[in-house]
């Protein structure tokens, strides 16, 4: 598995992901996910497996629209599709997460989870 940041061209791939990972009211919006792909404030990752991309995180680096302090960065996703679940790719989307913020000189990562999302919590409370 490797990891490497978002190009134009990872776009559509990234909805399927999306697609596949949350059903409505969940699943964010096609203008949503391109709005903070694009955003030079945001960092998208990809987990790349034989050059597919079988996941993706997505942080901003200024809290969620300022909720936060703006010492925080915030989580808005990290998705795996099933297929390749429990292989380490979300794990080490977390990793690029983090350094993402650190160098953006942020001390902390704020994010929202439901409760029911047990394999989430899990991956967040290691």
């Amino acid at each position: 598995m490797t990891s490497r940041l978002f190009v134009a061209s990872d776009l559509r791939a990234l909805y399927a992901v999306e697609e596949a990972c949350f059903d409505p009211p969940l699943r964010f919006s096609r203008e949503l996910m391109r709005s903070l792909a694009y955003d030079p404030m945001c960092r998208t990752w990809l987990g790349m497996v034989d050059n597919i991309r079988a996941g993706f995180a997505i942080v901003g680096l200024d809290g969620e629209q300022g909720a936060f302090a703006p010492t925080s960065a915030y989580i808005w996703t990290i998705e795996v599709l099933p297929a390749f679940r429990r292989l380490g790719i979300a794990r080490q989307l977390l990793e690029r997460v983090e350094e993402s913020a650190l160098e953006a000189g942020r001390s902390a990562v704020e994010l929202h989870v439901a409760e029911r999302n047990v394999e989430a919590l899990a991956l967040y409370e290691a």
